[in-house]
């Protein structure tokens, strides 16, 4: 008889350190997936559905296409048309280009090279003639860096006749969108 009160007591004690700890994962979980639907949005409790979260971190997330679209953007603003005489056809003056990058890029990165690039004259807005500078490839392999929350470093190490062995390194920065923020070479 002692037998089975203790088989019983053994058997209450293996389902309930079986079915407790399942309890308290649900629990945890529900309770985690609550806290990541709320959140607080200018000082206002607000609800954003999970599909939404999901939305928002896809977006947030730098994909290749995305690279090779922004990388793409970038060199098709900088080679621009020109006429016969190196003349700018759709731009008058580095402002207005300077605008146009503002599609990709920040300011401080498309003034480097529409400074370098380009030469404006009171006739109005021309290209100097010269090659394009070593640039990011998008058949070869890269390296993704992640620098901070919203900052990635695209790193890629690439050879070209022309410039032989060289390393682009472009910096990617989240803001309501990816931008260029940064490129060595």
């Amino acid at each position: 008889m002692k037998k089975n009160i203790y088989l019983k007591y053994f058997k209450w004690v293996i389902s309930c350190t079986i079915i407790l700890p399942l309890f308290f994962m649900i629990q945890t979980t529900e309770v985690q997936t609550a806290s990541t639907v709320e959140y607080n949005n200018n000082h206002e409790n607000s609800k954003v559905s999970a599909q939404t979260l999901k939305k928002e971190n896809f977006e947030k997330k730098l994909s290749h296409e995305r690279i090779v679209s922004l990388t793409n953007q970038f060199m098709k603003i900088l080679v621009q048309d020109v006429d016969s005489n190196n003349k700018v056809v759709n731009f008058d003056t580095k402002n207005e280009l300077l605008k146009e990058f503002e599609k990709v890029t920040t300011n401080n990165v498309a003034a480097e090279y529409v400074d370098y690039y380009y030469k404006s004259q009171p006739s109005g807005l021309y290209i100097i003639p010269t090659e394009t500078p070593p640039w990011f490839n998008k058949k070869n392999d890269y390296d993704m860096i992640q620098k901070e929350s919203n900052v990635i470093e695209v790193v890629q190490e690439n050879k070209s006749d022309l410039n032989g062995s060289y390393m682009v390194k472009i910096e990617f920065t989240y803001n309501d969108g990816w931008k260029i923020t940064g490129i060595e070479h």
